[in-house]
């Protein structure tokens, strides 16, 4: 999956940099996630999440830039709590 890195279309813009030898692309990341925040929303929308509740993940360095963003602090300021090297699932 990582192979994605070195010519990287994960989002529309498709800047093709390669961004595992640390060239940082539109969205202004090296080959790392940045995380704003995460946590659990136990007892939220239990059609769908069962019994045990669900999880988010707020990622920062979007570069879509929305115009109506609700999430504009964290993912257009590029604030962050941790970078994480390992696949999330």
């Amino acid at each position: 999956m990582l192979e994605i890195l070195e010519n990287c279309t994960l989002c529309p813009h498709e800047c093709k940099v390669n961004r595992k030898n640390g060239k940082i692309g539109r969205c202004k990341s090296k080959d790392t996630v940045k995380i704003a925040l995460y946590s659990t929303h136990n007892f939220e929308e239990p059609c769908i999440s069962g019994n045990n509740g669900s999880g988010t993940v707020f990622f920062s360095n979007c570069n879509l830039n929305c115009i109506y963003c609700q999430n504009y602090e964290i993912s257009q300021k590029r604030q962050r709590k941790r970078n994480i090297n390992k696949r999330i699932s």
